[in-house]
């Protein structure tokens, strides 16, 4: 058996490292093989942060999976993924046929989770710099008209932005073998 491990976006990639690091090695010392991979031009990864993509990351979800069956010798893949990771895992499924797919909290609505994005940035920013920083442009009810440019650090560049606002993980058909841990409201 082997579990490759798909990480959140952004800063709940870093604040979930050292979760990661324990999963993969409590898995190890059961005998189960473990990998945990960065996203193209994410964490320590190569490639340009601004030229990410969801299809590039579902293809190094792809690479990485076969890297892991390969180097484990294993039969049986299980997915695991946090926040975003588990939503680009749920999309990456129907082409790796996971044997389980646990999803731990997945981000369902693309559209939500980018205005979710937004206003954690403008709430740093505001902490950060105070009343004098703004977004470039407000909807009614004080929410950024447009997606953000950047996500605490991460670029968020217009083409990412469409890709992440279309996603509906509802309409996604996932495998009989899905977990779903929702623990966050």
């Amino acid at each position: 058996d082997a579990v490759l491990l798909c990480n959140p976006f952004g800063e709940e990639a870093a604040r979930s490292h050292r979760t990661f690091r324990v999963l993969a090695t409590q898995l190890e010392r059961i005998g189960v093989s473990a990998m945990r991979f960065d996203y193209g031009g994410t964490g320590d990864s190569h490639g340009d942060t601004a030229a990410a993509s969801i299809a590039g990351w579902l293809a190094d979800i792809a690479i990485a999976a076969n890297e892991l069956r390969r180097t484990s010798g294993a039969t049986r893949l299980s997915l695991v993924g946090l926040r975003f990771g588990a939503t680009l895992a749920a999309l990456a499924s129907s082409a790796l046929e996971p044997h389980d797919l646990i999803l731990w909290d997945p981000i369902v609505d693309g559209r939500a989770y980018l205005g979710e994005l937004a206003a954690q940035h403008a709430s740093y920013m505001r902490e950060e710099l105070g009343t004098t920083w703004r977004p470039r442009a407000l909807a009614h009810g004080g929410a950024p008209a447009a997606p953000p440019g950047e996500a605490l650090g991460m670029p968020i560049r217009a083409a990412l932005a469409e890709e992440l606002s279309s996603i509906d993980l509802a309409s996604v058909a996932l495998p009989p073998r899905t977990t779903v841990i929702a623990t966050r409201q």
